[in-house]
């Protein structure tokens, strides 16, 4: 079902016509529908990532918001896309995309997440809050700088979490974002790799880490397309970064949440998939080293002052398909690296101190707080109980 319904939108995207008749109609069925249904005040509707986690930032909130005497009388209700029922009773679920789950958004109170909770539709009331941490810091074209897309509009979000003035020129020009409700600070996902509040050790028994090699993630972009590819190799020739690293290195490995790879077996001593690992963050932390193309998790690791790598293979393609806000080459810390042995020798003979250098530069560049999301949030929706 998620893979026709991540096909739909890849057809709608590219055909904007039909998908500017499609919303009118279903946003003047939603408006009718809406003035119907009365908002309950003690109701909380969660969304990360459209339904396909409860983690990111919407879960550092939920998890702060139940423990919150002030939000002890509220429900909770996670969109998903499994039927999966409570959780002990801590939380509901309702299903994405199902008349219920729009019935629910009609009626929450509040609206948490990371994406847009509408989905694609405009149909909140003026006493619903809704607030949005977004899920990353934009690196390539995002909203309606991409290619055919002019149907971002953020004016509804009451409470829109940014991280400096790159940022916030993005969420205005390109999401058409309320100045207003942009606050100034860290997404709350990021606030523990500011407190540096991880047992290591702990999370690496949880992946099954047995060794005291230094990792290195590898969390490649996705790309239009991939939506849930399933492919038997890895765009890396895995052969290769074992001869040059396996010495001295694991590699965790970390899809995009749209795209699914299968590991070969054999490199298993050597490479750990970390796709399904609910939370990045803890990845982050006991990460010695990333390797990326053009994802926003730069901007998430920068917070750790260790170590980063633009792998861009095919910068050529994806500049020109897709685009960027930065100059990759000038504002990566170690540049555009095209040639695969390149990177894995700059791996080899990594420089800490001058790595931290140009991390604590490039994160200087783009990035205008340390203050912590969390806490900015939940002082937020206090003041609109």
């Amino acid at each position: 079902m998620m893979k026709i319904i991540g096909k739909f939108k890849q057809f709608l995207k590219k055909n904007p016509l039909i998908f500017f008749m499609i919303r009118f109609i279903f946003n003047r069925i939603l408006r009718l529908v809406t003035q119907l249904v009365p908002v309950n005040e003690k109701l909380i509707l969660y969304n990360s990532y459209g339904g396909l986690t409860k983690g990111d930032s919407p879960g550092v909130l939920y998890e702060a918001i139940r423990n919150d005497p002030a939000f002890s009388e509220h429900r909770h209700i996670w969109a998903t896309y499994s039927d999966q029922k409570d959780n002990g009773g801590r939380y509901e679920t309702v299903k994405i995309d199902t008349v219920r789950y729009f019935l629910v958004a009609m009626r929450a109170k509040f609206w948490i997440a990371n994406v847009n909770i509408e989905r694609g539709f405009s149909f909140k009331k003026k006493q619903q809050t809704f607030v949005n941490t977004w899920h990353s810091i934009p690196l390539k074209k995002m909203g309606n700088a991409v290619k055919g897309r002019t149907d971002f509009d953020f004016k509804n979000i009451d409470y829109l979490i940014y991280s400096g003035e790159y940022e916030k020129k993005i969420f205005l020009e390109d999401f058409q974002a309320n100045p207003l409700s942009l606050q100034l600070s860290l997404m709350p996902r990021n606030d523990a790799l500011i407190n540096f509040s991880f047992d290591s050790t702990a999370i690496k028994k949880k992946i099954n880490i047995r060794t005291e090699k230094k990792l290195i993630l590898f969390a490649p972009t996705w790309r239009d397309g991939d939506i849930n590819r399933i492919s038997d190799k890895l765009t890396i020739d895995i052969e290769n970064w074992e001869k040059y690293l396996a010495s001295n290195y694991v590699l965790l490995f970390r899809s995009h949440h749209f795209a699914k790879f299968k590991l070969d077996p054999k490199f298993r001593n050597f490479v750990i998939d970390v796709s399904n690992y609910p939370n990045i963050t803890e990845l982050l932390a006991i990460s010695d080293i990333l390797v990326s193309d053009y994802s926003s998790i730069f901007f998430d690791f920068a917070l750790t002052g260790k170590p980063m790598f633009c792998y861009a293979r095919d910068f050529e393609n994806f500049s020109t398909e897709r685009g960027f806000y930065v100059d990759l080459k000038s504002e990566m810390p170690n540049g555009l690296i095209m040639q695969e042995d390149d990177l894995l020798n700059k791996i080899v003979n990594c420089d800490t101190q001058l790595q931290f250098e140009l991390t604590q530069k490039f994160y200087s560049s783009f990035i205008d707080t340390r203050t912590l999301g969390t806490e900015r949030c939940i002082n937020f929706l206090k003041g609109k109980i």
